[in-house]
């Protein structure tokens, strides 16, 4: 079969809270079966639609403080995405077309676990069971689910600035509440968080809370400490290999995981929407 290749913009549909591995631009490449090349382009343009039809609404709710009605709309938005996701892989369960479409439905369905990844991956043909892109996605849910809330936290190894060895146990598991933000420097959305981590710092720095970045997906390895000295991050900051995000089921960043005082984890979030709330509600226990 013949086929050949168009740049899409699946990932705008993330793109504002977070950053995703390999994407310092809103563009991925897909190869395209030539005899579903307009039912590709027309299911391409219909989600860049559907994303689009209300974002302007969504961001003037939340910019009149109307953050119920951003939600409801937010919602509404993503139910169509995820039906016409699910209805074009029906259609298309072994082509480009459905290729998309299932990857798609499996990134903003987050609440998927492992085991209906499986059964819905197991219902596509040959080709897109195989498919490696769809594979590392059940790879890195099946890590995030065991080091999801509850689960104890997962060491990781690196070096801090200066080049000595450093690990995430040297500060988690210790008595008080570690913060670790999984980031990278050419991540808009992870340089955003920065004045939020630092005002989380302030105020409950002397509370015991610590705050621990985790650099990664860095495409030169000075950049993450070129970012640290720019941006004046006062806090540890270990820098690791892929490994790292892998082992945590990193799929998109920021990624914030807040670390209770017993190792144990306490919230998984992905943005920096809902850390603050997070950090609150643990120091209002």
């Amino acid at each position: 079969m013949k086929t050949h290749h168009i740049a899409i913009a699946a990932a705008l549909l993330l793109a504002l809270v977070s950053c995703r591995q390999g994407n310092t631009s809103t563009s991925n490449s897909v190869t395209i079966d030539t005899n579903v090349e307009e039912e590709f382009i027309a299911f391409q343009t219909e989600l860049q639609e559907l994303y689009g039809r209300d974002q302007q609404a969504i961001a003037a709710a939340f910019d009149s403080g109307d953050e119920a009605r951003a939600m409801e709309l937010s919602a509404e938005r993503d139910k169509a995405i995820s039906d016409l996701c699910m209805s074009s892989f029906e259609k298309h369960s072994n082509d480009s077309v459905g290729l998309l479409a299932l990857s798609m439905y499996l990134q903003t369905n987050d609440g998927l676990g492992s085991g209906e990844m499986e059964e819905l991956i197991s219902r596509a043909g040959d080709t897109l069971r195989g498919n490696e892109d769809l594979q590392e996605m059940l790879a890195a849910r099946k890590a995030a689910e065991s080091s999801s809330e509850g689960c104890p936290f997962i060491d990781i190894e690196g070096c801090g600035p200066d080049g000595a060895a450093m690990r995430l146990s040297d500060f988690a598991g210790r008595g008080g509440y570690v913060l670790v933000d999984f980031w990278a420097s050419w991540c808009g959305p992870c340089m955003n968080a920065i004045p939020t981590l630092k005002s989380l710092q302030r105020r409950y720095g002397g509370k015991g809370l610590k705050i621990v970045g985790v650099n990664c997906w860095e495409e030169e390895a000075e950049n993450g400490p070129a970012a640290v000295k720019e941006r004046k991050m006062t806090w540890p900051v270990i820098f690791a290999d892929d490994s790292a995000a892998n082992m945590y089921g990193i799929q998109a960043i920021p990624t914030l995981i807040l670390i209770a005082p017993d190792g144990t984890i306490a919230r998984r979030i992905v943005g920096e929407a809902e850390v603050v709330a997070a950090v609150e509600a643990a120091f209002a226990n």
